[in-house]
């Protein structure tokens, strides 16, 4: 399957449900919303379905977890 993602970067979790309202009327045509997070040596990326896209399986293949519609990651920066 093929996926069109939009990434944004936000320190800030409670704002999230915002950037999800947001990326729905800004980028109709996507299908997942990319939050990247930094925090020393380390990103975390959550994954928010736009439309009904499962999100689960793209966060465990990088060694994430979650539910269909919201799921997340983390990698080493260095």
């Amino acid at each position: 399957q093929e996926y069109k993602m939009v990434s944004i970067f936000c320190d800030k979790y409670n704002l999230y449900k915002y950037l999800i309202e947001l990326a729905k009327v800004q980028y109709h045509d996507c299908n997942i919303l990319k939050i990247r997070k930094s925090k020393g040596n380390t990103i975390t990326y959550s994954l928010r379905s736009l439309d009904g896209t499962h999100v689960d399986n793209i966060a465990r293949k990088y060694g994430g977890n979650g539910h269909p519609m919201a799921a997340g990651y983390t990698i080493s920066d260095n």
